[in-house]
């Protein structure tokens, strides 16, 4: 497994900022969708956009979640 420290423009705040939530390799991060990761507690959107960019210069992404939470759903 890749580790993240590999992502090429990514700041160092930002690999700090995976690695304190427990994501230490890009299969990790690939694995994990935009919105999980705007759930913990310290990624804006920048570093969501950083690490985007970051992905796609390798050819990978996000997952794609297409889950609907049950609390959003309506019946």
């Amino acid at each position: 497994d890749t580790p993240v420290d590999c992502l090429d423009d990514v700041t160092i705040q930002t690999l700090r900022i995976l690695k304190s939530n427990g994501i230490y390799n890009i299969r990790h991060l690939t694995r994990r969708t935009e919105v999980d990761l705007l759930k913990t507690p310290t990624p804006h959107n920048s570093v969501i956009k950083e690490l985007k960019e970051a992905l796609e210069e390798l050819g990978l992404s996000f997952e794609f979640n297409t889950r609907v939470s049950r609390s959003t759903t309506r019946y």
